[in-house]
């Protein structure tokens, strides 16, 4: 094990094999995203109704989603060069099989391969933070990683529109560069990124006795803290599930908004998420304090929350405030990885990602047709345009989990210091404890 110091020594190593580990992310990123870019080219050429192209679209998460806690058992196990070797291939194998095979089955599948390789990405981003970088970085570079995989739907946005005009609109020879991208970067992490630095420390380590996988899940569904945090960031997730992912444009039309500046302002909570993630990450390393981070997230979306719902005046300032907020709100989930971490034991920490990851992303799943529901019953009429008093219900429900939220992280998340609380002891030659991974 190495100590701090000394892994400082390593950073710029470990600084490019985490750059070429966050290429990948951000590939996983724009791959989760594209569809809804090419979706009109897609619809024209293969003659593809809305229920299909819903299908595709869908298919990534499906096995992406199923995946969470089986990736972050095998990276607890396994080589991160070999899984992330073979997530990137299957990956780009996926978008291969997409833009050859321009026919239904064959682009489900492939989507499917692009969900299962992406599975690896953001889990194995996380190890390589944990493995290369001192613990007291790793709030900023789980932070960070969020700010780089946010990039990817950047990508997937006007970048690919100019390079699917600059092909005629041809998507399949589109997706073919896409697939040789990733490609690119399989071969580039086959060949550079090592798994963990020489264990080249002086240090006496009492390690434990290898368990069992059973054992080794017993020993994470045991820990009351990790469900403690996995709830936290379901709630304070949920801004993102209600107002960025869908329905928050329609909201603001409904405050009298006009369509392109509601877009604008909807996209604020994803700039305040991006930013948020590595700016709490840092605060939050420097001052050695998770609770107080995880409380001030909480807080944020509590603050976004009231103002929306006590406004009744059409303010676009109020608004950008509000979803900026709601986005620094939400970046709370990202500091959550780095909490989960300091709180299992090291050998299941990949595995205790994937619970919180999973754990987010099928609460998303659930949370945005329960919104959609609560709307509907609002205004069971649906020719109607939709009114303000429609997205009340679902705004009160997104303020009580922000509030359980602030109890959670203010009564029941106990405070690690930055520092692992279940890790081995770690002792020097002149018997002297080690408490820093």
């Amino acid at each position: 094990m190495l100590s701090g110091a000394e892994k400082n020594r390593l950073s710029f190593l470990g600084c490019f094999i985490w750059a070429l580990t966050a290429l990948f992310f951000l590939y996983e990123f724009f791959l989760r995203v594209f569809v809804g870019t090419i979706a009109d080219e897609l619809s024209h050429t293969l003659l593809l109704g809305a229920e299909r192209l819903s299908l595709i679209g869908a298919a990534y998460f499906w096995t992406y989603g199923l995946m969470q806690l089986p990736v972050g058992l095998l990276v607890d196990r396994f080589s991160l060069r070999a899984l992330l070797t073979g997530a990137s291939f299957i990956c780009a194998l996926g978008v291969f099989l997409f833009a050859y095979f321009p026919n239904f089955p064959d682009l489900l599948i492939g989507r499917l391969l692009m969900g299962l390789g992406s599975s690896f990405g953001f889990i194995c981003l996380l190890k390589v933070s944990l493995n290369w970088f001192s613990h007291k970085h790793f709030g900023f570079l789980s932070g960070l990683s969020q700010l780089v995989g946010a990039a990817g739907p950047v990508l997937a946005g006007a970048p690919l529109v100019s390079l699917l005009n600059r092909t005629h609109d041809n998507w399949q020879t589109v997706m073919l560069i896409v697939a040789f991208f990733g490609l690119i970067i399989s071969v580039l992490i086959g060949i550079f990124v090592r798994s963990k630095p020489k264990e080249v420390s002086t240090q006496i380590i009492y390690l434990e006795t290898k368990s069992s996988l059973t054992n080794a899940l017993f020993d994470l569904f045991k820990n009351r803290q990790s469900w403690m945090i996995v709830l936290y960031s379901i709630f304070v997730n949920t801004s993102l599930a209600f107002l960025g992912i869908v329905w928050g444009t329609t909201y603001l039309e409904a405050r009298q908004i006009t369509q392109s500046k509601a877009s604008f302002i909807c996209s604020l909570i994803w700039v305040g998420y991006a930013l948020g993630s590595p700016i709490l990450g840092i605060v939050s390393d420097r001052i050695k304090r998770r609770k107080s981070i995880l409380v001030f997230s909480s807080f944020c979306g509590i603050f976004a929350g009231i103002m929306l719902l006590c406004s009744s005046d059409h303010l676009d300032w109020l608004y950008m405030i509000a979803f900026f907020v709601f986005g620094i709100a939400s970046s709370g989930q990202s500091l959550s990885f780095a909490v989960i971490a300091e709180h299992v034991k090291p050998k299941t920490e990949a595995s205790a990602f994937g619970l919180n990851n999973a754990s987010i992303f099928i609460s998303t799943s659930l949370l945005i047709p329960l919104f959609g529901w609560m709307i509907e019953i609002a205004e069971p009429d649906k020719i109607l345009a939709y009114q303000q008093h429609d997205f009340t219900t679902s705004l009160i429900l997104v303020l009580f989990f922000y509030f359980m939220a602030f109890i959670l992280s203010a009564f029941f998340i106990k405070e690690t210091f930055c520092r692992q609380q279940l890790g081995p002891t770690v002792l020097t030659p002149n018997m002297t404890s080690v408490v820093e991974r």
